[in-house]
């Protein structure tokens, strides 16, 4: 016997209707582990990043890990990410550049709805009182990896707030795009807070450490990013903390074609 439509969930916002392949937003999470390293990177690897519509603002860099372990209607995954500094019609924030991820569904919520550029890859990421030691691997060739030593340390954070994506969908025809836009979203609390020292832990940020840390980027076929070659580190934080994803602040249509 077919099932019921009237069964079907309602509101449902992934394919198929069916059976949604990730819950419908704001998708809580709990006990989010992030390694953070803010580093330097060539002005040339950068802006082969960026999309033809994001400004070049400086050769600052995020590369980050992350193990997402208890996501409401989402499997545990783990994860890594470069995140560049752009600006979008004069207004300067952080640029998701690449996303690499464990499980199907944080791959469907983070393309389908935050034009999130994610692609399912191995990902390792080893924690120990000492620190964290990582990296994303696809196709058998070692993207980047990150080494992380806790350490009392004092640095600037970097500004990437706002953060913008691209969310596109190519034209079935093969003309352009059927849909092309900047997203916007606003984030707080670390490790997107400029002053460390005043940050604190709370209900919602339960772990803020400091620490040194390196970053190197291998040699790929398909990824640019051993062009990043990046000069220094200018420090490392590791965040575990509560959080709800939700939908975009701001959503801006981009005419490019």
């Amino acid at each position: 016997m077919a099932p019921d439509a009237t069964d079907h969930p309602t509101g449902s916002p992934s394919m198929p209707e069916y059976a949604p392949l990730y819950p419908e937003l704001p998708i809580r999470y709990e006990g989010f582990r992030r390694l953070s390293v803010f580093c330097e990177a060539t002005e040339a690897g950068v802006r082969a990043l960026l999309p033809e519509y994001l400004d070049y603002h400086s050769n600052e860099l995020e590369v980050f890990l992350l193990h997402a372990p208890n996501v409401d209607g989402i499997e545990e995954y783990w994860e890594g990410g470069i995140i560049t500094r752009a600006a979008y019609d004069g207004r300067v924030g952080g640029f998701m550049a690449a996303e690499f991820v464990t499980a199907d569904a944080a791959l469907g919520v983070g393309r389908e709805i935050h034009g999130h550029p994610k692609k399912l890859a191995d990902v390792t990421y080893e924690e120990d009182e000492a620190g964290i030691r990582g990296g994303v691997s696809r196709g058998g060739e070692t993207l980047f990896s990150l080494s992380f030593e806790r350490a009392a340390t004092t640095f600037d954070v970097p500004d990437f707030t706002p953060r913008f994506h691209d969310r596109a969908i190519p034209s079935a025809t093969g003309e352009g795009y059927d849909l092309r836009q900047c997203l916007v979203m606003e984030l707080s609390g670390p490790p997107y807070v400029s002053d460390l020292d005043a940050a604190e832990t709370d209900d919602q940020v339960h772990v803020l450490d400091t620490g040194t840390a390196t970053v190197e980027f291998g040699e790929s076929a398909v990824e640019p990013f051993a062009a990043l070659a990046p000069a220094s580190v200018i420090g490392a934080t590791f965040v575990v903390r509560d959080f709800e994803l939700g939908f975009a602040d701001e959503a801006h249509d981009v005419d490019v074609q």
